[in-house]
Order: structure tokens, then C-alpha cells, then sequence
């Protein structure tokens, strides 16, 4: 089977398209459930897409330009699940194609070949949440083009825009995704270590990669939302409480495939290996590739599936090599088949016996099953609304909770207010205890409300 793509051929490009619209459309028919993330990003742009800011009226962390992709969604959209995957399996596609361009360009391997994309869309497939509409994978897109800019700086090209570029993309991927900051360091370590980088052009690295940060910064401090931008994005996104989407042991078992190719690739690279000059610099690229994205792991306040996607280029990359290099005839035949039969049927049978119901969205959580009606959660999870409409600025509930500082000051508390009264709820469901504090600071909204329970609220109709 790898002898298909073992040619410089494009149009190899075109069966990797058609295996990734056979393993989307398993996974269709397999009717997988929605995952807390994917329904956190529905409910963003919904939230997003009626008018309302990003932090300054939406509490989450969520990275901005992640978030402008989920508000143009829903807009020309609305709130669809179908649609969240579809763009994110084309997505995956491209990075696919453009990881395979990148590495014949900056000759990667001895003979060029088509292999690094097949590898990609199959490594990228076998954990669960690998081929939704990710920040981590449309952060991972920039990466690759940052990458790019560093391979070529390898091959002793030496340009001020290649610099520059490479800081520029780094600064878009995490303004998609904000743990993507660790590749910063990866790529200026290599930078420095893998070729002789002058004083002039790191700072040219440096201030492209500033630049998209301070227009996003200038951006917020100009709607007023600079201070909920530091709070949710940096501070919450980065440094805030870990929600745990997979347990450690579940996570490990169902990304146990592609971490025991690249370690089977890497033993088989490190002992066998015979490379030149520029591949051994490459492979060491790579393998600090690889340490990024453990670090990124760490800082990522979401631990989830969805990072194994920048893991793939390294597990890709590796396992290449290994094929390529691989002298035994006989396993050069069964490899393949070792490779592939098991990589497509992993998902379907190592998920009888996982549990991923952290994972999916517990429709226990749902707290009201009205019809046609907007509602407000103050500290629910997301799961809470499921099927419902939001009217309130709470997603995320650790920024939730900054709402009962928020109600302390002024400016901030006239910002609530206003996000609240742009779109009145009929239901509001509070866990917090936030409302009695909210209806002292603002009797007009009080007047609206009768409570229905502990914690509930529901609007007196007018007649």
C-alpha cells in the first residue's frame, strides 16, 4: 500500500483526500457524540454572532481569531455541529498537504514521496475530538508555516523576510490557540543553534511575532476590553484551574498509536540511522518539535485529544523515516499493513473499553428543557446548554465567578449590566449565588424577575 505513495506524484494527494472522507464519514455513521469543547464553541458563536464581544460580554478564554471563526460560522450558518466538523476535516486536509509540500521542499528525505501527508490524516484520525474545529488545529496550521521558514533558515537560505515570517505566524497561531507560544521558543532556540542567526534579524523574529499580539491588544483596549482580554485570554487560558476532559490513563491508550510509532521511529532513526549534515539537523528540528508540544500540553488548561494534533507532524515525520530507511524486506512488506489496520481500527475498538464520558456531553447537566426560550447559567458547565439559547455573558465558569468582583466595580459592573440587558434572558439559572448581589446592583433588572426555585429566575411576562 505505502509503495503508492512512495512516488513524486500530486496526485497522491488526491487517495490521502479520499481515505479522510472515508474516516469522516465512519465516524458520521458511528453517530460519535458531541463532545463539552465542541458545543463550548457552538454556544461562543451563537453568543458571538448576535453582536455581543468577545470577553468584554462573552466570559471565556477562548482565543480571538478561534473565536471570529466560530461567530462567521454561525452567522452564515448557525449553530451546527455538521459544519464545525466539515471545516475541520478540510482543515485537516490542508495540513496535510502543506506539511507534505514543506518537507519535499526543504528535502527532508532521500527520495521524495507522498507518504508524510497519508501518515498525517492517518495518525491525526485514530484519537477521539482529532478532526473537530479545533483552536489547536487551526493554530497547528501557522505552525507548519512557521516551520517551513525555519527548515528553509537550515538549508542556509538567509533572508530578513524569512524571520520576520516566522515570527509573524507563530504570533497568528497563538492569537488561534494560546499554548502555541511555547513553538516561539522552540523555533528562536532553533534558530540560534542550527545556524548563525545575526542580532539584526532575531529582533526582526521577535517583532513579527509581537505584531499580531499588539494589534489584538490595541484592538481590545479600543472597544474597552483590554482588561477582560488579559483576564480571559492570558491569564485564565494559560495559567487558570485545568479541566479535565480525559482522565491521564484514557488519554495515554487512546494516543498509544502514534506515540509507539515515533518512539519505534525514533529508536530505529537514532541506532540505524546513517544521515548527512543537513538531515541530521532537520531530525533534530523535529525532535525539538516534539518537546514543544509536550510543553504545550502542560500549559493547556483544557487536557483533552484535541493537542494530540500538533503531536502528528512529529509522529508523521519520524515514522517516514523509519519506512524509508527500512533495509528487512519481509517487514518492509508488513509494515504497512502493521501501520495502517490497526491505526483505522483503533478508534472503533478501543472505544468499547475507554471511558470517554468526561470527554462527550452529559445531557444530565441540563438544567431546563423550555422551548423558544433564551436562558443565562451563572457556574453550570456547558453541557447545561444543550439545546438551549444563551442570553448572558457566562460560558466559561471560573470567568463566571469573576462576575461577583466584576458587580465591585463600577465600569465593570456597568459593562454586565449592559451585556445582560442587550439580550434579557427568560430563564436565569444561578450556582454562584451571583443574582442576589446582581438585583441589589441593578433594581431595574429585579423588577423583571420572580424567583422560581433556589438558584431560578424566570422574566414576568408583560401582559
Amino acid at each position: 500500500m505505502f509503495q503508492l505513495f512512495r512516488v513524486n506524484d500530486p496526485y497522491r494527494l488526491f487517495l490521502v483526500l479520499v481515505i479522510l472522507f472515508v474516516l469522516r464519514l465512519s465516524l458520521w455513521i458511528a453517530d460519535i457524540p458531541l463532545t463539552g469543547m465542541e458545543l463550548k464553541w457552538l454556544v461562543l458563536g451563537e453568543r458571538l454572532g448576535d453582536g455581543f464581544l468577545m470577553y468584554k460580554e462573552s466570559y471565556d478564554y477562548t482565543a480571538p481569531f478561534s473565536a471570529m471563526v466560530y461567530k462567521i460560522l454561525d452567522i452564515i450558518t448557525g449553530k451546527r455541529v455538521l459544519v464545525h466538523q466539515f471545516v475541520g476535516s478540510v482543515i485537516l486536509f490542508l495540513n496535510a498537504v502543506l506539511f507534505n509540500i514543506l518537507l519535499l521542499r526543504n528535502k527532508a528525505f532521500t527520495e521524495n514521496n507522498y507518504l508524510p501527508a497519508l501518515l498525517y490524516v492517518l495518525f491525526a484520525c485514530v484519537t477521539p475530538g482529532a478532526m473537530v474545529l479545533s483552536p489547536q488545529l487551526m493554530s497547528s496550521t501557522f505552525i507548519l508555516l512557521a516551520l517551513n521558514n525555519v527548515l528553509r533558515r537550515v538549508d542556509n537560505e538567509a533572508t530578513d523576510e524569512l524571520f520576520i515570517y516566522a515570527g509573524l505566524y507563530i504570533g497568528v497561531s497563538v492569537l488561534f490557540y494560546a499554548p502555541s507560544i511555547v513553538y516561539s521558543l522552540l523555533f528562536l532556540v532553533a534558530l540560534l543553534v542550527f545556524s548563525t542567526a545575526i542580532g539584526r534579524r532575531l529582533v526582526l523574529y521577535l517583532f513579527g511575532l509581537l505584531l499580531p499580539l499588539m494589534i489584538a491588544a490595541s484592538y481590545y483596549y479600543w472597544v474597552g476590553s483590554f482588561s477582560y482580554f488579559i483576564d480571559s485570554f492570558w491569564i485564565r487560558g494559560l495559567i487558570g484551574s485545568r479541566t479535565w476532559h480525559l482522565s491521564v490513563p484514557v488519554f495515554f491508550i487512546s494516543s498509544s498509536l502514534p506515540m509507539f510509532w515515533f518512539v519505534v521511529s525514533l529508536l530505529h532513526t537514532v541506532i540505524f540511522g546513517r544521515f548527512g549534515n543537513y538531515e541530521t539537523r532537520i531530525i533534530q528540528i523535529f525532535f525539538l518539535f516534539g518537546v514543544a508540544v509536550f510543553l504545550s500540553f502542560l500549559l493547556d488548561v483544557d487536557f483533552s485529544s484535541t493537542q494530540m494534533i500538533f503531536f502528528v507532524p512529529v509522529s508523521a515525520f519520524f515514522t517516514t523515516h523509519f519506512i524509508l530507511n527500512l533495509s528487512h524486506r519481509l517487514l518492509g512488506k508488513v509494515l504497512p499493513w502493521l501501520i495502517t489496520i490497526p491505526t483505522l481500527l483503533f478508534p472503533f475498538v478501543i472505544g468499547n473499553y475507554l471511558d470517554y464520558s468526561s470527554l462527550y456531553v452529559k445531557p444530565e447537566q441540563v438544567v431546563w428543557e423550555g422551548e423558544d426560550q433564551s436562558i443565562m447559567l451563572i457556574g453550570y458547565p456547558v453541557d447545561a446548554y444543550l439545546g438551549q439559547s444563551i442570553a448572558g455573558p457566562f460560558i466559561d465558569p471560573e470567568l463566571s465567578e469573576y462576575g461577583d468582583t466584576y458587580l465591585d466595580l463600577y465600569e465593570k459592573a456597568a459593562d454586565m449590566y449592559t451585556s445582560i440587558d442587550r439580550k434579557r434572558p427568560d430563564m436565569i439559572m444561578d450556582q454562584v449565588g451571583m443574582m442576589e448581589k446582581m438585583f441589589h446592583r441593578f433594581p431595574l433588572l429585579e423588577r423583571e424577575y420572580e424567583q422560581a426555585g433556589p438558584g431560578r429566575y424566570v422574566r414576568i411576562k408583560s401582559n
